[in-house]
């Protein structure tokens, strides 16, 4: 995989919102080339990956046309401030990065294709744009953004024939002929994109179209006659290099060499917390860890089980790390022996901490898939959910506090099923914020990096044969961390003064917030989907009378606001139905 890193860049910075960390600082450009590389891993799973920068001036464009590029405005400051960031968690993937200076990226790629094929490699090059699409053949593939940073499209020979009636040896030809505003490139004026295809279709190449010229007729010729000479300068100046003197070295490109544990903690610095999971893996073990062969797909394999008992876990007040990505529950099935769980809660006291999985879907509606039990000791069980699935005694007792991590949502989906949890509420997520409100996000993994520079256990793939077993650690995991936390943050907010807020305010509303939820809200259907028809009518009307303005992301939010603002009824203000109600 070869990654085009300046169009991934721009394309990030312009396609995106202006998207910042607490801080101000703005990271829009490295969020979009985070999100298309990774999609990329995700979807070809390359053997090795490469990425290219543009050094320098293209001197030998320049040379050929002085024009190129004129025009286009200078890279802004906060822009070129989001370059360094790319390159260290490049360097951080150990994706290395080619680049020669005088040269674009697009060239650099060129070269490292050529060099590829000749290894008897196939290669995918990654850009933001389609200037690539003239290297695409039997082994090159050009995967690229459509509709911002989030959809791509792969393309391959029979996808650029589908799209442009073209082949892809064509399309350099083609670029010669309509010019490329971006680049300022001249073309032809006056021969568009759907001339220049027709004129392909018909003399193949550039050199046939003037070797054939008086077959072409009327004011088409006279005008491709005049500009010959912008013709095949265009050609030259949008053609990319591919024998540049660029080392490949695939061994050095080979993917899966990273320290997956401090990437996934520099995008928490960065507030890229929705990128951790995609990820790829790592072949080698997190740093700090000096025996590779202990980290497996579960976690590190701390110490064998003990015959009898839970599986011995790392000290937690110790290692709480350690303890955290090496906890494996005991999975106690639907005829296990209860007593052995009984007693082990008995002996904990009131340090257990609850984690539980849950399937996708809308909060209420999720499938609960089990629970797991954490223990001061770093011992944890977890019992597989079903319809008839009779808990112990403890879920119903009182006084025992009750540890987790969003509680609410294990209240609700245990109400749910006739089990009712009792006792005072210590809920991380809630103190996690009063701790540190400024951040977007308080997951357990960042409090599990933040605080132990721990990872949990990986969520499970579905339809993996170890499902059911990464349900389990995922699971415990999760209450493991809870019930590490838990005093650090109770530290933190005796020191900042709002211990009592949390004690006597935020956990007393827990169970009611969950009672509201369990409630709802009663709606008048049919009046919503009504109301929806007629949101839809005035949206169309206004949409015509007002059109989409070129103003980019802010434009556009603005623009759509005004619209909804009109949907709402005259003046701006809801309607108000009899007796002073609003409209539902």
């Amino acid at each position: 995989m070869l990654i085009d890193g300046p169009s991934l860049v721009y394309r990030g910075y312009f396609a995106l919102p202006p998207l910042t960390m607490s801080d101000g600082t703005l990271v829009n450009a490295v969020f979009g080339f985070l999100q298309i590389v990774l999609r990329g891993m995700q979807d070809l799973k390359p053997d090795y990956a490469m990425v290219s920068f543009d050094v320098g001036k293209p001197q030998f464009r320049f040379d050929a046309y002085p024009e190129y590029k004129a025009g286009r405005p200078s890279m802004p400051d906060d822009l070129r401030l989001q370059f360094p960031i790319v390159r260290e968690i490049a360097a951080m993937m150990s994706i290395p990065i080619r680049e020669l200076s005088g040269y674009e990226a697009d060239d650099v790629i060129g070269s490292l294709v050529q060099h590829a094929r000749g290894a008897g490699v196939d290669t995918y090059i990654v850009s933001g744009d389609l200037d690539g699409l003239q290297l695409v053949n039997d082994h090159v593939r050009l995967l690229t953004t459509r509709m911002g940073v989030a959809a791509t499209v792969i393309y391959d020979e029979a996808k650029v024939m589908e799209r442009y009636g073209l082949r892809p040896d064509q399309m350099l030809d083609y670029k010669a002929l309509k010019g490329d505003t971006s680049d300022n490139i001249p073309g032809v004026p006056g021969v568009g994109e759907k001339t220049a295809v027709q004129l392909l279709q018909q003399f193949e190449t550039l050199d046939g179209i003037y070797e054939r010229l008086d077959e072409v007729k009327g004011k088409l010729r006279d005008r491709l006659g005049e500009h010959r000479e912008s013709a095949f300068m265009s050609r030259e100046v949008g053609r990319i290099i591919i024998d540049l003197p660029v080392e490949l070295n695939l061994e050095e490109g080979r993917t899966g060499r990273y320290d997956r544990r401090a990437v996934a903690q520099r995008f928490r610095e960065l507030e890229f917390r929705s990128l951790i999971d995609r990820l790829p893996p790592s072949s080698i073990a997190p740093t700090g860890h000096d025996d590779p062969e202990r980290e497996t797909g579960g976690g590190l394999q701390l110490s064998p089980p003990l015959p009898s008992s839970p599986r011995a876990q790392a000290d937690p007040s110790a290692d709480p790390g350690a303890a955290i990505e090496g906890v494996e529950p005991r999975v106690i099935g639907p005829d296990g022996d209860w007593g052995e769980l009984e007693a082990w809660l008995a002996a904990q006291g009131e340090e257990v901490a609850l984690g539980w999985a849950t399937g996708e879907g809308r909060p209420l509606e999720r499938q609960l898939l089990g629970i797991a039990l954490a223990g001061a000791d770093g011992s944890s069980w977890y019992l597989p959910w079903s319809d008839d699935r009779a808990l112990p005694a403890w879920f119903e007792r009182d006084g025992r506090p009750l540890i987790g991590h969003d509680l609410k949502q294990l209240v609700t989906l245990l109400a749910m099923r006739g089990v009712a949890l009792q006792g005072p509420a210590i809920d991380t997520l809630v103190a996690s914020y009063m701790v540190n409100p400024s951040l977007r996000a308080q997951t357990l993994d960042d409090l599990a990096a933040n605080r132990f520079g721990a990872s949990l256990p990986e969520r499970p793939a579905p339809g993996t044969l170890d499902e059911d077993a990464a349900t389990a650690r995922r699971a415990a995991g999760e209450a493991l961390t809870a019930l590490l936390v838990r005093p650090l943050l109770e530290k933190d907010l005796v020191e900042g003064g709002m211990m009592n807020l949390f004690t006597e305010v935020e956990m007393p509303l827990l169970p009611v917030l969950a009672r509201m939820e369990l409630a709802g809200v009663s709606i008048d259907r049919e009046a919503l989907a009504a109301m929806g028809v007629a949101v839809q009518h005035r949206l169309a009307e206004a949409a015509r009378a007002a059109p989409l303005p070129r103003a980019g992301a802010a434009g556009h939010e603005a623009h759509a606001n005004r619209l909804l603002d009109g949907c709402i009824g005259p003046g701006g203000a809801a309607r108000q139905a009899p007796g002073g109600r609003s409209d539902p």
